[in-house]
C-alpha cells in the first residue's frame, strides 16, 4: 500500500521539518520519512524531488502549504503535478476526498480535552485515514485509547523530546513518532 508502514518498523522516528534549514538536514539524517509542515506553490516540486532523490518519503501538510486552495482543486492539483507518498490534513473533507482520489492519507488530530478526544475518534472512524496523526504525543493513554477504539495506525506528534517519551509513546501503541527533534542523538 505504502512505503510508511515498512519504513516505520526499520526507523520509527519521522522527522518534521517547519523551515527549509530543517528539510535539508532531514535529508542527510537517519529518518527515512519527511513530514514537511511547510512551503508553497513554487518549491513543493523542488523539494519533493530532493526527498525522493534522497532516498526519503515525503508526505505534505496540505494545511500549510502556501499558495494553494485547501481544497479539492488544490490537492487534485498536487497529486497530479507532485510526486508525494501521501498528504497530511487536520480537515476531514479533504481527508475523505483524498482517499477518494487514491492518495496515502494522514489525519492530523490534536486533542486538548475529553470533547476532542471523542470528536478525534468519531471523526477517525468516519474519515478512515490510513493513519492518524495524534498530537501531543506525550500521552500515552489517548494514543492507546484513539488506536484502539479507531483500529487505525496511530503516529504520535509533539512534545517528543527525549528518549523516554518516545519509547513511552510506542509502547503506547503508535507505529511511529514524528518531532522536531529528529536530529538529537539521545532520542535514538
Amino acid at each position: 500500500m505504502n512505503r510508511l508502514f515498512d519504513s516505520l518498523i526499520q526507523y520509527p522516528i519521522i522527522a518534521e521539518v517547519n523551515t527549509l534549514d530543517e528539510f535539508n538536514k532531514a535529508l542527510d539524517s537517519h529518518c527515512q520519512n519527511i513530514f514537511l509542515m511547510t512551503g508553497n506553490v513554487f518549491n513543493l516540486r523542488q523539494l519533493s524531488n530532493k526527498a525522493h532523490n534522497s532516498g526519503k518519503n515525503i508526505y505534505i501538510y496540505l494545511d500549510a502549504i502556501d499558495g494553494y486552495s485547501k481544497d479539492s482543486w488544490g490537492l487534485e492539483f498536487i497529486s497530479k503535478n507532485i510526486e508525494i507518498d501521501g498528504i497530511i490534513t487536520s480537515k476531514p473533507v479533504l481527508m475523505e476526498q483524498s482517499k477518494e482520489m487514491g492518495i496515502f492519507t494522514l489525519g492530523r488530530f490534536s486533542i486538548y480535552n475529553e470533547y476532542k478526544l471523542d470528536y478525534t475518534i468519531d471523526k477517525i472512524k468516519q474519515t478512515r485515514p490510513h493513519c492518524a496523526i495524534i498530537l501531543p504525543g506525550v500521552l500515552p493513554k489517548l494514543i492507546e485509547k484513539v488506536a484502539r477504539e479507531t483500529k487505525t495506525p496511530v503516529i504520535s506528534s509533539g512534545f517528543l523530546d527525549s528518549r523516554e517519551t518516545i519509547i513511552e509513546s510506542l509502547e503506547s501503541g503508535a507505529i511511529g513518532i514524528t518531532t522536531v527533534h529528529f536530529l538529537n542523538p539521545e532520542i535514538y
